[in-house]
């Protein structure tokens, strides 16, 4: 569609962090505007029936507003615009509404970590993957506009991840130029921190098939950077708009990331799953010992850990449990969770790696079952057999408290909530973790 501007009056913000107006029964949806605020916003794009654009002028101003930290933050943090406090409230209010749609009353109370010492809400991302931007034969780091369009946000670097990992992006970038690449051979650069090490692991994607880099030079890139533990090669096929490995070209020191979460070590692949935000991940790690100490008899209950990942749950309570069976369908992270078992000495751990839809056999074996699945929640084979084995507590950890609310809808007839918390993992963003207890009624 042809771009326009529309003074628009913003009512309210939704889960994706758009503020939301209507306009002659037109529903629009538009970054960088807070509620209450008077816009005139450049409309850029129609999804749905619906309208979607930027505020290029706040005519009248909400007195909440911030000044943003960054030019490219409505790519990766459209609430910088917003104070701490004011977006926990929105979203303890919003995983309310979204429970309250299927009768249910929760009063979660939210965690943003900001207690920890030397913790702050910035710089506190594990994970990044960057784009690149070409102007001329300039090569530059990049977010991909989310206000429409195939334009991407030029920088360099992102206040959400630590400055070791920005600083990395920055010499790798260098090096790039230096070899006259530009962002068309390119598709992304991956990096990872360790908040254990306080070291960055990268892995650069290129989409050239006729792109060589001088293995040698790599390796002098590789030496000169101390706080890059490891970096990877990776040609990834233009057939893919994702960032995937379609060959291993480079690789050079370490193949995996080292994290510490309470007093388990942890390793994984830097392409694979990990809590974003791991220092703030500690206090839900607390919590869910804390509450597996509540149960009668814990120390001689089975556990099962659902979408387990590289076992990191699981792992942490496995000493509080009689045995800990863990599920996860993502390939090669079953080599990765048996070494954090044996790295931490647990002995009582076992890991079927298979899809939780199809181990259901899995859940007759749990007298308290964890599941932290992914954004689109539970199966509804998962949950129809959790209705019929009734485990005695369930432990329900999201990163979607709107499918959470939908799948306690279906189990509400068995379960009741004893226990319901919000973690602000991401900060300046709308989303947000989400735990609840349930217990059998």
């Amino acid at each position: 569609m042809k771009p326009r501007l529309v003074t628009l009056d913003i009512q309210s913000l939704n889960e994706r962090g758009y503020g939301v107006a209507e306009l002659e029964e037109q529903m629009y949806f538009v970054l960088n505007a807070l509620p209450g605020e008077q816009v005139e916003a450049l409309i850029v794009k129609r999804k749905l029936g619906n309208l979607f654009g930027i505020a290029q002028t706040i005519i009248n101003k909400s007195p909440l507003r911030l000044e943003p930290r960054e030019d490219h933050f409505t790519s990766c943090s459209p609430w910088q615009i917003l104070p701490i406090e004011e977006e926990n409230n929105l979203k303890v209010e919003q995983i309310q509404t979204w429970f309250k749609e299927v009768g249910v009353v929760v009063n979660s109370q939210i965690y943003d970590g900001i207690e920890i010492d030397g913790y702050t809400t910035w710089n506190y991302r594990n994970k990044v993957e960057y784009s690149f931007y070409s102007e001329g034969e300039d090569l530059s780091l990049a977010y991909f506009k989310r206000e429409g369009g195939f334009g991407k946000h030029p920088h360099d670097g992102c206040e959400l991840i630590p400055q070791k990992a920005n600083q990395v992006a920055v010499k790798i970038v260098e090096f790039l130029k230096s070899k006259q690449i530009l962002a068309k051979q390119l598709k992304a650069l991956l990096l990872r921190y360790s908040f254990a090490n306080k070291q960055v692991m990268g892995k650069l994607f290129i989409k050239d098939e006729e792109l060589v880099l001088d293995e040698a030079e790599l390796q002098n890139l590789f030496d000169s950077l101390p706080d890059l533990s490891g970096l990877q090669i990776a040609y990834s096929t233009r057939k893919s708009p994702a960032s995937v490995t379609t060959k291993l070209l480079n690789s050079f020191g370490d193949e995996y990331v080292n994290e510490q979460v309470l007093n388990k070590k942890f390793k994984y692949s830097i392409d694979g799953f990990f809590q974003v935000n791991p220092v703030a991940f500690n206090q839900t790690a607390s919590d869910f010992r804390a509450m597996i100490d509540q149960i009668p008899n814990h120390n001689d209950l089975d556990l099962v850990d659902l979408y387990a990942g590289v076992g990191v749950l699981g792992q942490i309570v496995a000493d509080q449990v009689k045995s800990v069976l863990a599920v996860e369908s993502f390939p090669e992270i079953k080599e990765w969770a048996i070494e954090n078992a044996d790295i931490n000495s647990i002995s009582n751990y076992e890991f079927i790696e298979m899809p939780a839809e199809k181990s259901l056999e899995s859940i007759e074996k749990a007298d308290i079952l964890i599941i932290d699945p992914p954004r689109v929640g539970l199966h509804l084979n998962v949950v129809e057999k959790i209705l019929e084995v009734l485990p005695g507590t369930i432990i329900y950890l999201s990163c979607n408290p709107q499918s959470q609310a939908r799948d306690y809808s279906l189990l509400k007839e068995k379960y009741k909530i004893s226990v319901s918390k919000a973690y602000n993992y991401y900060p300046h963003t709308p989303h947000v973790e989400h735990l609840i207890v349930l217990e059998k009624i």
